[in-house]
């Protein structure tokens, strides 16, 4: 009788500290494509694929579908400014609400164009709106969407037009866009004159640019992170310990830095973007396309319309007991891609400073391969690249060694 009364207890208890450890599902209201979020002082603002936009309290424990004059329901991206609510389209329409989302007004973008061209990334500043579009460039307003243009202050000629802006983002000197497939711009003149910046190899496919006080951080599809410090001028590799590189979307709290994949889940960093680790207990959908913090949560939307959310203590302290664990830790990630061809990425930490080996090995033992042999530093992310152009197709091995401690990883070559 003890024992039953013991887990009567155990099963009353559970319910009320979910968020301690891991992710929580939110019940709401609706089963498809979370796009975007937004957030102002009180409410969290959310666009769906197909379903318009609905609003939630800080908490996420109330909903509230808000279409009222949304003419189109298939949401791609939110913004809010001050009091203003902005959002955009994959009908290439722009749509603004002035009082919590109760009521949206059409601006005249899609007037004005008459075509069918998504709008798939939103920005403000000041009275400057930025549309960024599929196939047509980025767009600019100034006086609340009433006129749009491709050029501005009489600038016909635009570097942008005819891309995709996946992503915009503003801070105190400079717009930045990211160009899908093209690398990122920007404007120093809200948007008349346009220079490309960073390497094309390094930051070419970015789909999510986000802007943290003095750190624009870059997120591309197949390529990791980048992290440029001195407004574009140059970009550094922030990839370590990211095992997933298609990273779609950014928020931050702090100095936590977070980073939703396509098939990754979520990833955390505290130290600026040098390290990254996955927190993804309870999360069972890891196609996360959209992420914000309100309040002492943050949240996260999926592919499949789960809402999740977690409390920030929660995370700033698993964020802390893995870097203090960090020097102990010795461990050979999966190599991404994989199954892959040519090429594929290896990280690696061991627990103690000294010589360690990584090898690639064939199925009948064979070593065919050495990626790193040498003084490795206990604490830090190490990364190296196989390039298997030479080999033929089949399985291989990865083969970490540091002292007496060996871990395998097997890997897929596809040709």
């Amino acid at each position: 009788m003890k024992i039953i009364h013991f887990v009567f207890i155990f099963l009353l208890w559970l319910p009320l500290h979910p968020l301690k450890s891991q992710w929580v599902k939110i019940a709401g209201p609706y089963g498809g494509w979370i796009s975007s979020f937004a957030v102002n002082d009180t409410n969290i603002f959310t666009a769906t694929d197909s379903a318009g936009i609905f609003r939630m309290n800080g908490d996420g424990s109330t909903w509230k579908s808000i279409d009222s004059g949304l003419t189109d329901m298939h949401v791609t991206c939110l913004t809010v400014s001050g009091k203003k609510i902005y959002a955009g389209t994959s009908g290439g329409r722009i749509f603004i609400s002035s009082d919590n989302g109760e009521r949206w007004k059409e601006t005249n973008y899609y007037v004005l164009y008459n075509t069918i061209h998504p709008v798939i990334s939103l920005a403000v500043s000041g009275p400057f709106i930025y549309a960024g579009s599929v196939n047509r460039g980025i767009f600019v307003s100034t006086d609340s969407g009433s006129n749009w243009n491709n050029k501005v202050n009489g600038i016909m000629y635009n570097p942008l037009v005819g891309d995709d802006i996946s992503s915009v983002a503003i801070n105190e000197t400079y717009i930045f866009a990211s160009v899908y497939g093209n690398g990122i711009y920007r404007s120093s003149d809200n948007g008349d004159t346009w220079k490309p910046i960073g390497s094309y190899s390094m930051t070419g496919w970015v789909w999510a640019l986000s802007v943290f006080g003095k750190n624009i951080f870059a997120g591309t599809q197949g390529n990791g992170l980048f992290l440029s410090t001195n407004n574009g001028d140059s970009w550094t590799d922030v990839s370590q310990g990211l095992t997933n590189k298609y990273v779609n979307t950014f928020t931050s709290s702090g100095n936590l830095f977070f980073a939703g994949t396509d098939d990754g889940g979520i990833f955390l960093s505290n130290n600026n973007g040098k390290n990254w680790i996955a927190i993804n207990a309870g999360l069972s959908n890891a196609n996360v396309y959209a992420l914000e913090v309100h309040g002492n949560y943050l949240f996260a939307g999926t592919e499949g319309g789960v809402f999740w959310r977690r409390l920030i203590s929660d995370v700033t302290s698993t964020s802390d007991n893995h870097y203090k664990q960090t020097s102990t830790v010795f461990t050979l990630l999966q190599n991404y891609p994989n199954p892959f061809n040519p090429a594929t990425n290896l990280e690696f930490t061991v627990a103690n400073t000294g010589r360690a080996t990584l090898k690639i090995i064939n199925v009948i033992g064979q070593e065919v391969a050495t990626l790193f042999d040498g003084i490795a530093e206990a604490g830090k992310y190490h990364q190296t690249t196989f390039n298997a152009s030479k080999f033929a197709s089949g399985i291989y091995f990865a083969r970490l060694q540091s002292g007496d401690k060996v871990q395998l990883k097997k890997m897929v070559l596809m040709k």
